[in-house]
C-alpha cells in the first residue's frame, strides 16, 4: 500500500476509534445521570411510569399493535393460542352453541396465573339444557374503550351472539398525549418502537430530539394533561361498539366500570370515573342498550375488592351471578338467526 493511502486509512481509523470512545464516554455520563426518556407518562399521584409503553414494548405477553397499541401474544400467559381467554374455538358457531364476547380491562380479565374471572363464572352461570356456552373473555390489561373497538373488530370473525361491554377506568387516567394520538404519533414510527424498546441512553437522547423535531409532545414542566380517553370520545367508542355489534346481529349490554373507595387526589381518576359511569348510561338511553350498573351493584361492598378497581374471588363469582342474572331472561332472542332448537334451550343456575 503507499504511503498516501496508508495515510488516509490510518486517519479513518483513528477517526472511527475516536468517535467510537466518544460515543462510549456519552453513553456512559447518560448512564450515571439516570436518564430515560418517555414521550408519553402516566400522572399516578405525582409520578410513575406510562403502562402502555411497558405493555406495548416491554411486556414479552404483549406485542406492539398499531390499532390496539398493545394486545396478547398467543399462547402467553392466561391467553389462549388465539389471543383471548377461555377455550379455543373454531368454525362458525352451530345451532347448538351461544357465544358471547366480554370486552374490558384488567378487571375483565381477571387474575393471572388463575381462572378467576367473572366472564369464566358467568359461563358456569348459564346453564342450558341443550345448549353449548362459550365466554370469549377479550379484556386486556390496561385497555381503553379506544381500543375496545379494535378489540371488537379483531373477533367479529367469531360470531358473537352478545357482546358485554365494560370499561371507562383507563379512560379515565389522566396524561400528556391520549390514546388516539398515542398511535397517531409516538406508536406507528418503527424507529421510535426500536428505540423505545432495545436502545440504550444515547438512543433515549437520539429519542427526545427526535420527538422534539417533530412536535410529539414530551414531558413538561406545567404541561396540560389530557385524560387517555375523554368522556365525548368514551361516548363515540362506546357508540360505536354497539353499531358494529347490532350490525353483526348481536344483544349488546354495556356494563359500568365499577371500583372502591374515595379518590386520593383531584387528579386521580377516580375523581373522573362518575362522567365515564354517566356516559355509559346516557348511550345506553340513546342507543336503547340495556345497561347493567355493575358499579351501583358493587358500591358498599369494599369486601369484595383486591384493591381499589379489581375484585376478590368472591367479587367475580358475584359478580358473574348478577350479570348472569339480568342477560339470562334475554337470551333466547340472541342465537335467534341459528333456529328455535337454541332459541329455547336457555335457563341459568341461581346460585
Amino acid at each position: 500500500m503507499k504511503k498516501g493511502p496508508r495515510i488516509a486509512a490510518l486517519r479513518a481509523a483513528l477517526f472511527v476509534a475516536s468517535f467510537a470512545l466518544s460515543l462510549l464516554a456519552l453513553e456512559l455520563v447518560v448512564t450515571l445521570t439516570g436518564f430515560r426518556y418517555s414521550p408519553v407518562q402516566i400522572d399516578v399521584q405525582g409520578g410513575g411510569t406510562d403502562w402502555r409503553y411497558r405493555h406495548a414494548f416491554e411486556d414479552d405477553h404483549f406485542e406492539f399493535d398499531p390499532q390496539q397499541i398493545w394486545r396478547p401474544r398467543a399462547g402467553e400467559k392466561v391467553f389462549n393460542g388465539q389471543g383471548f381467554r377461555g377455550r379455543e374455538l373454531h368454525g362458525s358457531a352451530g345451532p347448538g352453541e351461544l357465544r358471547l364476547l366480554a370486552l374490558g380491562d384488567s378487571n375483565t380479565l381477571g387474575w393471572g396465573g388463575a381462572s378467576i374471572h367473572w366472564p369464566g363464572y358467568l359461563e358456569e352461570e348459564l346453564e342450558p339444557a341443550d345448549l353449548e356456552v362459550n365466554v370469549i373473555n377479550a379484556g386486556v390489561w390496561g385497555h381503553s374503550s379506544y381500543q375496545g373497538v379494535a378489540r371488537l373488530e379483531a373477533y367479529l370473525s367469531f360470531e358473537p351472539d352478545v357482546v358485554l361491554i365494560s370499561y371507562g377506568a383507563n379512560d379515565a387516567h389522566r396524561v400528556y398525549v391520549s390514546d388516539a394520538r398515542y398511535v397517531e404519533q409516538a406508536a406507528r414510527s418503527t424507529l421510535r418502537r426500536f428505540l423505545y424498546r432495545y436502545s440504550f441512553g444515547i438512543g433515549q437522547l437520539a429519542l427526545k430530539a427526535l420527538d422534539a423535531l417533530e412536535g410529539v409532545d414530551s414531558p413538561a414542566e406545567g404541561r396540560e394533561l389530557v385524560f387517555r380517553v375523554s368522556p365525548e370520545e368514551y361516548r363515540a367508542n362506546l357508540s360505536k361498539m354497539v353499531q358494529i355489534s347490532r350490525a353483526q346481529g348481536a344483544r349488546v349490554y354495556l356494563l359500568t366500570r365499577p371500583y372502591t373507595g374515595e379518590s386520593p387526589s383531584e387528579s386521580w381518576w377516580k375523581s373522573f370515573a362518575p362522567h365515564y359511569r354517566e356516559a355509559t348510561r346516557e348511550v345506553g338511553r340513546e342507543l336503547d342498550v340495556r345497561v347493567i350498573d355493575v358499579y351501583q351493584l358493587f358500591v358498599d361492598r369494599p369486601q369484595d375488592f383486591a384493591d381499589e378497581s379489581h375484585f376478590t374471588e368472591s367479587g367475580y363469582r358475584r359478580a358473574a351471578r348478577l350479570i348472569g342474572e339480568r342477560i339470562a331472561p334475554e337470551l333466547e332472542a340472541a342465537p335467534a338467526r341459528r333456529g328455535p332448537a337454541a332459541r329455547d334451550s336457555i335457563n341459568t343456575s341461581r346460585r
